[in-house]
């Protein structure tokens, strides 16, 4: 190899090296202190600085501001253990007079439509509580006459009072199995004769049927079973009865610990916190803490009037 040739061979091997380290240069991470300094080019204003012994407190922020719940929600977290619960379904009366043992009963039936509202403690897995109802209730003519003396109109209203207990027994996913007993007095109204029978106590045998769509709200079918004691009054006794049972469908809602997330742009669909306070992000009816999929799959955007919109949010 020449004097030329060895020269220009070290001169390319200069020049590699020189090159060398500029290889990947643009891949490399960036001075923090030279690209993501951002200047402020608008004219700063002095803020004055509080003292720190008048210093806001971190939930006293807008629009928060004028919240009426402490942070801790104390009566809140009271009144959660609390539910109601109004109900309304279809009932069947069955009737049924003895007047002597050598006698065939006289049996006919009944129909009504019974709403009923109770209001529960809950404690652990057991709730205890008090309500009312009515009955709107009806017999068909032609038994009316079977009956007579004791009722004198095929129409009447029902209402009672009762005191109720119940127990969770059983949890499967998202429904509850809650057997419950109701003991109350029945008031017959005037479609039955006061002079001939009495009114009674009853016994309410139910079992009800809970589909869990959140902490607060539950939708209930309940099945039970009435028994109903009369007394027939005069000198002729006689065995009456009139047992029943009933259908009910209805709705649990609970009285929620937290508040609702007041700031429109939140779309946090589990309990989040703002500023030092918790809420909840959901209306009462959906689970809070629910991931994607889970109860209701699809998105609120692609729902209703909102899927006909650019930007449902």
């Amino acid at each position: 190899m020449n004097l030329v040739n060895k020269f220009l061979l070290v001169v390319s091997m200069l020049c590699l090296v020189a090159v060398f380290p500029l290889y990947g240069q643009n891949d490399s991470i960036p001075d923090t202190q030279q690209d993501t300094e951002v200047i402020d080019t608008r004219e700063t204003q002095t803020e004055p600085v509080e003292p720190s012994s008048v210093k806001k407190p971190v939930g006293d922020r807008s629009p928060f501001r004028n919240r009426r719940f402490n942070p801790k929600y104390g009566i809140r977290s009271f009144l959660n253990k609390f539910t109601f619960t109004p109900l309304m379904g279809y009932s069947r009366t069955y009737y049924r007079e003895k007047v002597s043992s050598t006698e065939e009963p006289s049996d006919f039936n009944g129909s009504g439509i019974p709403i009923s509202g109770t209001l529960n403690f809950h404690f652990d897995r057991f709730r205890i509580g008090a309500g009312a109802g009515m009955e709107f209730h009806s017999i068909k003519e032609p038994e009316v006459a079977i009956a007579q003396g004791i009722i004198n109109d095929k129409n009447t209203l029902f209402t009672k009072f009762y005191g109720n207990i119940g127990a969770e027994v059983y949890q499967y996913w998202d429904y509850m199995l809650v057997p419950e007993v109701q003991i109350g007095k029945l008031n017959l109204g005037k479609g039955f004769n006061a002079d001939s029978v009495n009114n009674g106590m009853f016994v309410n045998l139910g079992v009800s049927i809970e589909k869990i769509m959140s902490e607060y709200f539950r939708v209930i079918i309940k099945p039970s079973y009435e028994i109903r004691s009369l007394e027939k009054t005069g000198t002729e006794m006689a065995d009456y009865r009139m047992n029943g049972f009933s259908v009910k469908l209805g709705v649990s809602i609970r009285y929620p610990d937290l508040p609702r997330c007041p700031l429109k742009a939140c779309h946090t669909q589990i309990k989040h916190i703002h500023y030092g306070n918790e809420y909840r992000g959901q209306p009462l009816p959906i689970k809070q803490n629910r991931k994607y999929g889970e109860l209701n799959p699809k998105l609120k955007k692609y729902k209703g009037r909102n899927k006909r919109k650019l930007n449902p949010y």
